[in-house]
């Protein structure tokens, strides 16, 4: 079994397809600094929301 199958075995169900969701991290330039948060994404439909 590989880690992509095991991350989206324990992730949650995604609310529009019902497909799991992966945790990643975002990169966001606010005005020439790199910021990163943390999103939970769904390897299907790309649905994602901000988990900070």
């Amino acid at each position: 079994m590989t880690a992509s199958k095991t991350k989206i075995q324990e992730a949650y169900t995604c609310n529009k397809c019902g497909f799991g969701m992966i945790d990643r991290k975002l990169s966001i330039n606010n005005h020439g600094a790199v910021k990163y948060i943390r999103i939970r994404q769904c390897s299907i439909c790309r649905h994602w929301y901000s988990l900070d």
